[in-house]
């Protein structure tokens, strides 16, 4: 009997072997040139829908969910086997060995996988309406300082400091700020406050209580210059200064004296690089995270411009999104406003895995404009729910580790 097994098991594995290798063949090719055209600085999407008519087996690169039925079927059919044999640990390093290729395939192409969409619900909402009728703000965009109270810059172009509670602390608007404003960012760093507006062209640096320490910046393409700034982060490590620009398709990198350095991700014929840019993140390691609009994906650098990774699309197994805020956790995970769905997406790299939190609406769980985001040091994850007037809080049990 095991005998009869063993040869319905050799003569199956010949078959899925000779079927592994072939698809094999085809990521190899499809991630070899690919690879190719990240390292030149190249890789565009025409370049892609060209690999992808050569190759004539996928239809989406890298957020493929063909290759990955492909090879979970693959995977699924030898545990099949190895659960219906006897002597499991004859075959042990079968199972080890398929998994390992499908997550370092992947990796390689930059494939996610969508795991479940979560229903949970907040831990808290602090309803800004009473605040908000009082002192005449909507917030849309937040940052923290290091006791873990929250700045939030409103569409007039205020600050709003609350503590995590939500109670109202300071209020103050600094200088050279527009009357109002359609887009922005705020970001803190050692006791001082990093004020990008996009239609304002300039970047406002004043301290935790507005005071006005610097004004740098001014329209244009240049360096030193800005068109249209939608985000910034400054570097834990050497106070770099990183500026990400919509107008000019690029992030612009100022020394801690405000002095232009470099630019990461400059497009200029190759959308290799970055086009519509719309928001950053930095790491601890000085990783430069990027979100695109108009793909949308998402491209990460080391601090000198060089591509470490790019992932995204248009669409993940059918999941459409626009990038908003994004933030990292305390455990490394990327997550992400979504402004067409109102929805969080959570991406685990080291699992390959993703996941989204919410949907469209009024209720407890649900967003309208999830315009500002913000990861606190314990997981905690406030998200500015702007249109509905409110900021709801998740614990990092239910926004990053997925738990209900």
């Amino acid at each position: 009997m095991i005998a009869h097994v063993e040869e319905k098991f050799d003569d199956l594995q010949k078959v899925l072997d000779d079927r592994k290798r072939e698809v094999m063949d085809k990521l190899d090719y499809i991630y070899k040139d690919t690879l190719s055209f990240i390292q030149k600085g190249e890789l565009q999407r025409e370049h892609v829908q060209d690999l992808i008519t050569k190759s004539k087996a996928y239809k989406k690169l890298p957020m493929n969910g063909h290759i990955l039925t492909e090879l979970e079927s693959i995977n699924s059919k030898v545990n099949e086997l190895l659960a219906g044999l006897p002597d499991k640990a004859k075959y042990k390093d079968i199972d080890y060995i398929m998994d390992h290729d499908i997550k370092s395939i992947m990796k390689g192409l930059g494939c996610f996988r969508l795991e479940y969409t979560q229903k949970v619900l907040p831990v808290n909402i602090i309803d800004t309406n009473t605040l908000m009728s009082k002192y005449k703000f909507t917030p849309f965009t937040m940052t923290r300082d290091d006791q873990e109270n929250i700045y939030n810059f409103t569409t007039d172009s205020q600050v709003v400091v609350m503590n995590r509670a939500g109670e109202m602390l300071k209020q103050f608007k600094p200088s050279n700020m527009p009357g109002q404003v359609n887009s922005g960012y705020i970001h803190w760093n050692k006791h001082l406050l990093y004020i990008v507006a996009g239609n304002n062209n300039s970047v406002t640096v004043c301290n935790e209580d507005g005071k006005l320490v610097k004004i740098f910046g001014k329209e244009g393409k240049n360096s030193g210059e800005f068109k249209n700034p939608l985000s910034i982060a400054v570097s834990n490590i050497n106070g770099d200064i990183y500026v990400l620009e919509e107008g000019n398709n690029r992030v612009q990198v100022l020394n801690s004296k405000y002095i232009p350095s470099r630019f990461i991700g400059y497009y200029i014929e190759h959308p290799g690089q970055i086009k519509n840019p719309c928001e950053l993140a930095l790491t601890e390691e000085d990783h430069v995270i990027v979100a695109q609009r108009n793909i949308p994906s998402i491209n990460i650098y080391n601090s000198q411009g060089i591509v470490l990774v790019q992932f995204g699309s248009t669409s993940i197994d059918g999941l459409v999104f626009m990038p908003g805020a994004m933030c990292i956790s305390h455990t490394g995970q990327l997550l992400l406003t979504d402004l067409l769905q109102d929805q969080i997406v959570v991406y685990d790299k080291d699992k390959l895995t993703m996941w989204t939190v919410g949907s469209p609406g009024i209720k407890r769980g649900e967003f309208s404009c999830p315009a500002g985001m913000v990861c606190m040091k314990d997981g905690t994850v406030y998200i500015c729910d702007m249109r509905n007037q409110r900021i709801q809080v998740y614990n990092q049990d239910s926004m990053i580790l997925g738990d209900n």
